[in-house]
């Protein structure tokens, strides 16, 4: 069966198991844990709304839940969905039905016809390998995802997720000159940037 818990660091709450989803042979996300963030004050940003189905092949996938504003994270053992569940949020799978929303925007809804491209979903997505561009020096490779945000924020936050992520130095140096952490945490600030 499959089960998504919400759980914050004071509660739990559970999302009601999918029916369609139960039997032998079927894979799903087993114990997927999605923070909370409604108590803190990490962001601004509207709230993320999924309801959705999808298979591939064998495996089938059903997810229903709210993230407040703030860093969502997925956790589970392997081969349960997390990446699937991410790159259909992204846009760079479809679900076979089902909705995504942030906020008052509808990224995905398959009753309507509407499949927002990911490049216009503005979803900070840091892939398992750094994914940077090799002839883009960081500062190019951090600033990327830029051009599709408001004119009046862009560049707004470089300096400080450089400074959080220690990249500063490195603005000038290309990816093939980073060591494997320094790629990382250029990836990572290319997600929070975009």
């Amino acid at each position: 069966a499959l089960y998504g818990r919400a759980i914050t660091w004071r509660r739990r709450r559970c999302v009601t198991p999918c029916d369609d989803f139960r039997g032998t042979g079927v894979r799903g996300l087993d114990n997927l844990r999605i923070p909370d963030t409604k108590d803190t004050q990490m962001s601004t940003s509207p709230a993320l709304h999924v309801a959705i189905k999808h298979q591939v092949g064998s495996f089938k996938l059903q997810a229903e839940f709210s993230a407040a504003p703030g860093l969502t994270a997925f956790f589970g053992r392997s081969g349960s969905g997390k990446t699937t569940l991410v790159n259909l949020i992204a846009g760079l799978a479809t679900p076979g039905a089902g909705r995504i929303e942030v906020g008052d925007d509808v990224l995905f809804d398959a009753n309507k016809g509407i499949n927002v491209s990911p490049e216009r979903r503005r979803v900070g997505y840091v892939f398992q390998e750094d994914r940077l561009f090799p002839h883009m020096t960081v500062r190019g490779n951090l600033t990327y995802g830029q051009r599709f945000r408001n004119k009046a924020t862009r560049y707004h936050y470089l300096d400080d997720v450089t400074d959080l992520l220690d990249v500063g130095a490195l603005l000038d140096r290309r990816p093939a000159g980073l060591s494997g952490g320094e790629r990382q945490r250029v990836a990572i600030g290319r997600a929070l940037l975009s």
